[in-house]
């Protein structure tokens, strides 16, 4: 144990995070862990929340520790393909995850700048549903051109898009609401943990 705690403390000194960012981190650590293995367990095609962790993730660290986010994402999704098995297109689908992350890391700061909650969530929403038209692009992108599904012309790629929809459908919406569901509560955890010691003074 003690041993642990040492080489965690060495990453945090590698890694020169701050004393929110020492807090966070391990967090988002243990959110994409959960995520990999939810991922590996039975669930409905295309519904895992895994994407929407990888959002939150980013949305989490901020856009100081974008790159950071992505990394751990990626990590977790390869942590659950050893276990599931590898494909041809893990290269796109490693991308459009990685772009999840940099894209909740990047609304994070817009996100949080508006006091309403509903702007909040309109922007958590957009947020989601951005990064989610990003991975079906790219992913499908992957399966267009190293698969064999289809060929390698402009009608092919429109086709291999036009029969990738149905699947999108399911994906965006499990994406739009495990992702606005996700950052509305880290915001809501983040309100409530700033305002307790105030509550507790003022109580004193």
């Amino acid at each position: 144990m003690y041993r642990g705690a040492s080489m965690l403390k060495n990453l945090f000194k590698k890694l020169k995070l701050s004393e929110r960012e020492k807090t966070t981190f391990p967090l988002v650590v243990v959110l994409l862990l959960a995520a990999a293995v939810i991922r590996m367990q039975p669930h409905l095609s295309n519904s895992s929340p895994f994407f929407a962790i990888s959002i939150l993730a980013g949305f989490i660290l901020g856009a100081n520790r974008s790159i950071l986010a992505s990394v751990l994402a990626v990590i977790a999704m390869f942590v659950g393909d050893i276990f599931l098995g590898f494909h041809w297109t893990m290269i796109f689908v490693y991308s459009g995850i990685a772009l999840a992350a940099l894209i909740g890391a990047g609304a994070s700061l817009r996100i949080q700048s508006h006091t309403s909650w509903f702007a909040q969530s309109i922007f958590a929403f957009l947020t989601s549903a951005i990064a989610s038209s990003t991975f079906f692009i790219i992913s499908n992108f992957g399966v267009w051109l190293v698969g064999g599904l289809y060929p390698k012309t402009l009608f092919g790629l429109m086709t291999c898009f036009e029969m990738a929809i149905p699947f999108f459908t399911r994906s965006l919406g499990a994406d739009v609401v495990f992702g606005t569901f996700f950052i509305m509560a880290a915001l809501r955890l983040k309100s409530a943990i700033r305002v307790t010691p105030l509550a507790k003074n003022h109580g004193g």
